[in-house]
């Protein structure tokens, strides 16, 4: 395989899984600092606790929530899993904010779940931009 020139130094594997179309390696990277923190978050939500192995206790209970009956009790339990996991694993971030939405409140949120958007700063990067990134939370497994 040839390398071809690569302005950008790779930080980790981008998620989920692809080839990696400018010859730096096999797997796509994530090449800025946002891209792995965002890369990293979205990572942690989508794991349920208990799934990985020798780490018991890493990821969110953001699934087992899927079934709450008051749209204020998920909104509210959302909300501070969102803040437990990133004061927990992430603590260079800042969260600027939490939104849930239902399918009541947004017909493009999942059927059989919920839509959570978080909005973001990571300060020590010099950037005063938040980002925000978008979890579709529903019973299905996404491969």
């Amino acid at each position: 395989m040839r390398l071809l020139h690569y302005n950008k130094k790779p930080i980790n594997i981008k998620t989920p899984l692809r080839l990696d179309e400018s010859g730096f390696g096999y797997f796509e990277p994530n090449t800025t600092t946002i891209d792995a923190v965002v890369d990293n978050l979205i990572n942690c939500f989508s794991t349920k606790i208990g799934e990985r192995v020798m780490r018991p206790n890493f990821g969110s209970n953001l699934y087992s929530y899927i079934f709450e009956q008051s749209v204020a009790d998920l909104k509210s339990k959302v909300n501070n899993e969102v803040r437990r996991v990133i004061a927990t694993y992430f603590n260079g971030i800042q969260l600027i904010g939490v939104n849930v939405l239902t399918i009541e409140e947004d017909a493009s949120a999942p059927q059989n779940g919920y839509r959570v958007i978080i909005k973001i700063k990571i300060p020590e990067l010099g950037d005063d931009e938040a980002k925000t990134l978008s979890l579709d939370i529903n019973g299905q497994q996404k491969l």
